[in-house]
C-alpha cells in the first residue's frame, strides 16, 4: 500500500534536523496530514458510507459514525513510513462485533478516495454502547486505553462519540485498573528488556532491532524488526501510559482528565508534572523528553531509509546511543520507584 505517499514525499529528511527540530516539525508535518484527511473525509461523506456498509454487509443500522486517528498519529510523531492508524466510532444498541473484518470497508473508503491508500487495515471499529473501550478489538485483557485517549478527531458529529468514548474510557480505567497495571507492567518489562539489549523474540524467533556492538538499526516490519521503537519509545510510552492509567484512579473527576489530557507524549509529561499527578522534577520531565525525542529522530531515520532509500537498517554513533540508552533507562528507573 502507499500509505498516503502522496502527502509525505516532500517530508524533510531527520538527518536534515537536530531531534528537538524533528520533533516539532513532525507534529507540524502531522497536523498537515491529517486536516488532508479531514477534507478528504468530508468529500466523500466518510459517515455515510460507513453507515450504508454496516446496513447492506451486516444488517445494522449503526447511526452516527465518527472516526479519528489515533497511536502515532492521535501523538503526533507520526514517521515517513507509517501508516495512518484510525479508529471508527460507531453507537449502535443493537450490537456490532468489534473484531470484524473490515477489509471489504477499508477496500471501499480508499477506492472512493481516488485509491489514495489512506486507511489502513488496522482500522478499528469502537461501539460507544457496546463499552470495553480500552480492548483493542475487544479482545479480551489486551488492554490499549490509549487507542482512545490519544485519539484525535477527524470525522466529527453533534453527538460528540469521541468526546463521549473518553470519558467512558475514564470509567472503564477506573474499573480495570489493576489488571491494566498488571499487563502494563508485563509489557513494560518487555520493552525495558529490549531498549538494554536490542533483542527479542517473536514467534519463535530471535529479533535483533538494533546492534549496540555493530552500530546499526533495522527495520523490516514484515519480520517485526521495529529499530527503536520497541525498545526505547514503546518503554516510555508504556511507562507514561501507566503513570496515567494511576491518575485516572487518582482523580476526584476521572473524565475531566482524560478530556484535558494532551495526546503528545511530551505534552503529556508536562502535564502530569505541572498538575503534580507524578513527583518528578522539571528537570527529569525536560531529560525524559529530550531522550525521547532523541530516540524518536533515530526511529524516523530508519523509516526515512526504508521508505525513499529502499534500506532496511542505518548506522548510528555507539557511543552516543549506549550513553543515552543508559540515561533513559536510569531517569525512567528513578521515576519507578
Amino acid at each position: 500500500m502507499s500509505h498516503i505517499q502522496f502527502h509525505t514525499e516532500d517530508r524533510k529528511n531527520p538527518l536534515e534536523l537536530t531531534p528537538h527540530e524533528n520533533a516539532l516539525y513532525t507534529r507540524v508535518h502531522n497536523k498537515s496530514l491529517r486536516d488532508f484527511v479531514i477534507n478528504k473525509f468530508r468529500e466523500i461523506d466518510f459517515g455515510k458510507i460507513v453507515r450504508q456498509w454496516f446496513l447492506t454487509n451486516k444488517g445494522l443500522d449503526v447511526g452516527v459514525v465518527e472516526f479519528m486517528v489515533v497511536g502515532s498519529d492521535g501523538r503526533e510523531e507520526k514517521g515517513p513510513a507509517s501508516p495512518l492508524e484510525g479508529v471508527i466510532m460507531i453507537h449502535s444498541p443493537s450490537g456490532v462485533q468489534m473484531s470484524l473484518d473490515l477489509f471489504d470497508l477499508i477496500a471501499l473508503v480508499n477506492h472512493d478516495l481516488g485509491d489514495l491508500d489512506i486507511l489502513d487495515p488496522s482500522t478499528e471499529v469502537k461501539n460507544t454502547a457496546g463499552g470495553n473501550l480500552i480492548a483493542y478489538r475487544s479482545k479480551p485483557g489486551v488492554y490499549f486505553p490509549s487507542r482512545v485517549i490519544d485519539g484525535l478527531p477527524v470525522v466529527e458529529s453533534g453527538e460528540g462519540l469521541i468526546r463521549k468514548a473518553k470519558m467512558a474510557t475514564a470509567q472503564e480505567i477506573v474499573r480495570f485498573q489493576k489488571d491494566i497495571i498488571r499487563k502494563k507492567k508485563d509489557r513494560f518489562s518487555v520493552h525495558q528488556r529490549v531498549t538494554r539489549t536490542g533483542k527479542s523474540r517473536s514467534h519463535g524467533e530471535d529479533i535483533v532491532h538494533f546492534d549496540l556492538d555493530a552500530g546499526k538499526a533495522f527495520l523490516d516490519r514484515g519480520k517485526y524488526v521495529n529499530g527503536f521503537k520497541y525498545g526505547p519509545l514503546r518503554f516510555v510510552q508504556t511507562w507514561v501510559m501507566m503513570q496515567v492509567v494511576g491518575a485516572v484512579s487518582r482523580s476526584s473527576d476521572p473524565e475531566a482528565f482524560i478530556l484535558e489530557l494532551p495526546s503528545n507524549t511530551a505534552d503529556k509529561l508536562n502535564f502530569l508534572h505541572g498538575g503534580k499527578f507524578i513527583d518528578f522534577s522539571s528537570g527529569q520531565v525536560s531529560d525524559l523528553i529530550s531522550l525521547y525525542h532523541y530516540f524518536l529522530w533515530l526511529y524516523h531515520q530508519s523509516e526515512h531509509a526504508f521508505k525513499y532509500e529502499d534500506r532496511g537498517e542505518i548506522d548510528f554513533d555507539i557511543s552516543e546511543v549506549r550513553s543515552s540508552l543508559d540515561a533513559l533507562l536510569r531517569v525512567v528507573g528513578s521515576l519507578s520507584k
